[in-house]
């Protein structure tokens, strides 16, 4: 499905490529690195042994059937000045998405891009230090779908994959489209793109149950701020939401991972 021939050269020569037919997860990949590295890299796995998303919860990474990466770069911006990483990973999806293959998805809050209602995308976004002074690397973990699997029962009407909705061509031109919306979104102006993330995000507007200080509490989504949290509207109060378990509430109750 991806060919480490054809990517490398649809990617910018700064950008180190490493192709692995199999990895317990990419994100830990470069965690694992051994010392300082500065340039920016993609990692791509044919298949993850423990694929994680948040909370620790797991990513099902069949081989050959999805597209498992980590995009890593240290940034040269303080955390406070660039834009929301996991939004802007979102938008770059999202856009890759609707211009490569013609599809509308929606983006749900914070880091899953889905199709009729169902999971076609997750992303995990880490920061670790490379113990140098204020200097950290972001880790960015995108995993797509891209063919149907046998998914685990607990998934199997929850998650979806790009095929099944559009002819499949060239995944590496996919890839590449990713990594320079990506690109072009974090050095972008951060208002504006939280504009087009608030915009394209389906759980604004929907009554949602999260769990917060271990009680389960319920309200409606009423807005994203330029940081990437949402703000919701409890009978009682207005709570800005950084990281929670959200679930959205429709006719039948549905689990979101955040």
């Amino acid at each position: 499905m991806i060919d480490f021939s054809e990517l490398k050269p649809l990617l910018a020569d700064d950008i180190d490529l490493i192709f692995l037919d199999e990895v317990d997860s990419t994100n830990n990949y470069v965690k694992r690195f051994k010392k300082p590295y500065n340039r920016e890299c993609l990692v791509i796995a044919r298949t993850q042994t423990a694929g994680r998303g948040t909370k620790g919860r797991s990513f099902f990474s069949p081989y050959n059937s999805g597209l498992y990466m980590s995009y890593s770069f240290v940034p040269n911006k303080s955390a406070h000045d660039l834009i929301p990483i996991t939004p802007a990973a979102a938008l770059a999806v999202y856009d890759a998405i609707k211009t490569y293959y013609g599809l509308s998805a929606d983006i749900k809050w914070v880091n899953d891009i889905e199709i009729e209602s169902r999971k076609l995308c997750g992303i995990l976004t880490e920061m670790v230090s490379i113990g140098e002074a204020d200097k950290y690397r972001i880790i960015i973990g995108i995993g797509i779908n891209i063919f149907p699997s046998s998914y685990p029962e607990e998934i199997q009407n929850k998650a979806v994959a790009l095929s099944e909705f559009c002819h499949v061509r060239d995944v590496n031109q996919f890839v590449s489209s990713i990594i320079l919306n990506l690109r072009e979104l974090l050095d972008s102006n951060r208002y504006e793109s939280m504009q087009r993330y608030r915009a394209l995000c389906s759980t604004i507007g929907k009554t949602v149950t999260f769990e917060l200080d271990c009680t389960t509490n319920i309200g409606k989504a009423i807005d994203i701020d330029d940081f990437g949290h949402l703000i919701v509207s409890t009978k009682e109060k207005t709570i800005t939401l950084k990281s929670a378990y959200v679930s959205i509430k429709e006719t039948t109750e549905r689990k979101t991972d955040v």
